[in-house]
């Protein structure tokens, strides 16, 4: 079995912290910045598939452990003097979107613009994935289930809208 965490047959354990760091931070400062997410989503009608969201906040921390892989595994690809410039960029535009998508729909609640955030979210993503693979296979694959969830939040941000419309 390959380990995921050697780019070129090393381990750059620094680089590997700062991207988990970086992602992982995404995920702790979101709610602190906004709002409890059950005490935003209980004033809010919720589509039926959604009955419960005890297992989300366990798959992003996951999931963002995936993308620092990713981003990781990228960035040492970048040290060998490949450039991979565009890649990164489009991957830190993600995280920022997703930034933005969190206070958008969590702290303004503002559905229908924060549904059109996430379409452009998930774009991103998918354009970061197709760069990704240019370098390097796994990291294109370690973003998938990222994809996966986005895509469902997508799917969730729009019957959101739709059942709260006013």
């Amino acid at each position: 079995m390959r380990n995921i965490f050697k780019v070129s047959g090393r381990i750059n354990i620094w680089a590997l912290l700062i991207s988990i760091i970086l992602a992982e931070v995404i995920g702790i400062i979101l709610p602190v910045l906004t709002v409890d997410i059950k005490e935003s989503l209980a004033t809010l009608n919720k589509p039926v598939f959604l009955s419960s969201s005890w297992p989300f906040p366990m798959l992003w921390a996951i999931i963002y452990i995936f993308i620092a892989l990713a981003a990781y595994r990228v960035w040492m690809i970048g040290k060998r003097g490949i450039n991979v410039k565009c890649a990164l960029v489009l991957y830190l535009v993600q995280l920022l979107l997703v930034f933005l998508w969190y206070i958008i729909f969590f702290k303004f609640k503002f559905i229908g613009l924060s549904f059109f955030e996430i379409v452009l979210l998930l774009g991103f993503i998918i354009f970061t994935v197709l760069e990704f693979k240019k370098y390097d296979r796994i990291s294109a694959i370690l973003i998938i289930p990222y994809i996966v969830l986005v895509a469902f939040a997508t799917i969730s941000n729009y019957f959101f809208w739709i059942l709260n419309f006013n």
